[in-house]
């Protein structure tokens, strides 16, 4: 059965919560058990076994109305058995659930064959390797294959744990009818991931390693420090019980009750307030119109609901019996084809506020919010507890973990790509030691100022250029980057105003009187930033005219199906091949957009919207295709830098954006690895790539 695929779906039960503490946690629970496994051989009819020995509550009658005769009995269905054992391949829709499940406490319970990385195909993740969502309901919709069942979803989720009353939980014996429902919602997926794994192709042969790469970091898990998360986790219950103390004291209510609070502001001399979101809070705080003590109120509420810390919880729920944390991360899971970060999220963590993470991490062994309040007293206890959550990630003892990450990798590729060869020069100068800092002279060469007269303010505005404007940024991108980093826009403009040439000016000017009306931003500020982002443009012809050539090239690509349009002296291609416009990579991998349209200037396709999360039809341009093209060219680097020192030795057990961390022993060289990390691939040849990198115990920034 070597070349025959098995397609397979799991419904589960366990007292675990499978969002909240994810598929590893959840699959060695002891009350983890398979409920219902359904199958199927390539274009088969689809079987349903239920691991039970008890025939008499199974309702043979009612299965059989609705079209299925179930295989009941506690021993694995042999013709599935045999295809697993021989190395047969099986395919699931988040295939890393049925596998991680089978090897877990259900499958042993059941004597249920080992199922191997190599083994397993996801059909999720071709969905998101070729645009598509990972969900399948809205993958199947958007292909218009077979439809996943809606209809049992929540009788699902009403087997799936505990309830609450009479029923503890539901079972054969007390809610046939609902096992029933579940029999027919389970064969449906298989139907329905099988619909979706015949309309897509199947991965390429490397990106299936990277895929298979992927689970096995996965499975390694990183380990966690779990006594200093909990002595953090006690220091964040004492300042909260102390914040809602304060709070009752002045308003009678508890911070956690959010319309009452809205409401006391509003009666106590701000009646502006519109809701308690984050940013509106920081907007109130700062009105004249505002009186102090409801700032002081408003303050403490969004102190007391800060998401950051609320990570310790999450990591105490997920870690694993052994003390780590396994299931972290996604791949494809964004759209260039990095890993996202699931249930922690180690790739959206707090920016410190502290530079010796270390220090405070000693003194939460103490327990003691006084000595922690005295310690940091320029800063709020709960941001200081928020700055240390990366070091509770550690090595296991006898090693250390390394981090190694590509240096400005965005930069350097977009130069790379579009040829920008003063940039490039620069690069490699400074990389050699003898060469400007970077945010200097992007500041140095738009104001056309000798670059050792750029200072600290100048610099930082330099940096806020540089990662704001280069996908065709203009005067929003830049405001948002600049609040990243602190920058105060009115004093910035009155600075940048005097120097900025007439053309420039005049140029912002018309910007302003046809679009400053939609900003918040006062005329001088939009002017000077406006401004900033041409002279940036200026500084860059090659990448600016880049963002042109790529909208031409993918348009004339939607308006000739089949047609092959080169762009960046042939680093990219754009192709139409059936539903796809399909954008080339110089590694050969390609980006795919469904269903594209064109109007003549622009394009559009089918995809997941960045800001909303919604599947939507999304308009394109230049910039963001270069964006797009950037970030899978740097995404691509780092993949073969992660097989570089796989090949190594150096196991892999957490990549964070550009990031690569591994657990190793102490004597391994930092810099073998960064070497191997930076050997570039043929096809990047010419890219001057260099890495940051440390060994530590503990991980950071």
């Amino acid at each position: 059965m070597a070349d025959v695929i098995c397609h397979l779906d799991f419904e589960t039960y366990s007292a675990a919560d499978l969002k909240r503490v994810g598929a590893y946690r959840y699959a060695e629970d002891e009350s983890t058990e398979i409920l219902i496994a359904c199958y199927a051989f390539d274009d088969g009819p689809v079987q349903v076994w239920i691991p039970r020995n008890n025939l008499d509550v199974i309702p043979s009658t009612a299965l059989a109305f609705r079209g299925i005769v179930p295989k009941v009995s506690l021993s694995v269905p042999p013709e599935l058995r045999e295809h697993i054992e021989s190395g047969g391949q099986v395919r699931a829709h988040n295939s890393q659930f049925e596998r991680v499940i089978a090897n877990g406490t259900a499958g042993k319970k059941l004597n249920f064959p080992t199922l191997r990385i190599a083994q397993m195909v996801c059909t999720a993740a071709k969905c998101r390797a070729h645009g598509l969502p990972g969900d399948l309901g809205d993958a199947a919709r958007a292909l218009g294959t077979h439809p996943k069942s809606e209809v049992g979803r929540i009788g699902m989720l009403q087997l799936a744990k505990p309830r609450k009353g009479k029923k503890s939980r539901y079972t054969w014996e007390n809610a046939p009818e609902k096992f029933v429902d579940l029999c027919c919602y389970c064969a449906d997926d298989v139907r329905a991931e099988r619909g979706v794994d015949h309309a897509l192709p199947d991965l390429s042969r490397r990106e299936q390693r990277v895929f298979e790469l992927d689970q096995a970091i996965n499975d390694r898990g990183v380990a966690v420090d779990l006594v200093a998360v909990e002595s953090a986790r006690t220091l964040i219950d004492e300042y909260k019980r102390r914040l809602a103390f304060q709070c009752e004291l002045y308003t009678g209510y508890s911070p956690t009750q959010r319309d009452k609070i809205a409401e006391w502001v509003r009666i106590n001399g701000y009646p502006h307030l519109i809701d308690l979101q984050v940013e509106t809070i920081k907007h109130a705080v700062k009105d004249p119109r505002c009186p102090q003590d409801v700032a002081t109120i408003l303050r403490l509420y969004s102190t007391y609901n800060a998401k950051a810390v609320s990570k310790y919880d999450t990591i105490a729920d997920a870690v694993c019996a052994d003390g780590r944390l396994r299931g972290m991360f996604m791949y494809f899971g964004a759209g260039p084809g990095r890993w996202a970060s699931r249930i922690v999220q180690l790739q959206n963590l707090f920016r410190p506020v502290i530079d010796d993470c270390d220090t405070a991490i000693e003194s939460f062994s103490y327990r003691d919010l006084d000595w922690l309040i005295d310690l940091y007293p320029d800063h709020d206890p709960l941001k200081v507890l928020a700055s240390c959550i990366r070091g509770m990630i550690v090595a296991e003892d006898g090693k250390v973990l390394q981090s190694i990450d590509y240096a400005a990798i965005e930069s350097r590729v977009n130069a790379w790509l579009w040829g920008e060869e003063w940039k490039l020069r620069a690069f490699r100068e400074f990389d050699a030691g003898t060469g400007s800092d970077l945010y200097k002279l992007a500041y140095a060469r738009a104001f056309r100022v000798p670059v050792e007269d750029v200072d600290k303010g100048e610099r930082q505005i330099g940096k806020v250029m540089e990662l704001a404007l280069g996908y065709e940024g203009g005067v929003g991108a830049f405001v948002t980057m600049a609040a990243t980093y602190g920058i105060d826009l009115d004093e910035m403009a009155s600075a940048v105003r005097q120097v900025l040439p007439v053309d420039v000016v005049e140029s912002a000017t018309w910007m302003w009187e046809k679009f400053g009306n939609r900003s918040e931003l006062s005329r001088e500020t939009f002017i000077a930033c406006d401004g900033i982002k041409t002279l940036w443009r200026r500084s860059h012809p090659k990448i600016t005219a880049g963002w042109k050539a790529l909208k031409e090239a993918a348009v004339l690509a939607v308006q000739n199906p089949g047609t092959v349009y080169n762009v960046a002296q042939n680093k990219l291609a754009f192709k139409v091949e059936g539903r796809f416009l399909k954008m080339r990579l110089p590694s050969g991998r390609c980006l795919h957009y469904l269903d594209p349209e064109t109007d003549g200037e622009s394009f559009s396709y089918m995809g997941v919207d960045t800001e909303t999360r919604q599947w939507k039809r999304t308009k394109s341009y230049g910039g963001r295709s270069d964006e797009n093209a950037v970030q899978a060219i740097a995404r691509d680097l780092l993949v073969n830098g992660m097989f570089e020192l796989e090949a190594a030795g150096y196991r892999t057990v957490m990549t964070v954006h550009d990031e690569c961390v591994s657990e190793i022993t102490p004597d391994r060289s930092l810099d073998e690895a960064q070497a191997l990390f930076c050997r570039a691939p043929a096809w990047a040849a010419g890219l001057p790539l260099v890495s940051e990198g440390f060994h530590a115990k503990r991980y950071r920034k």
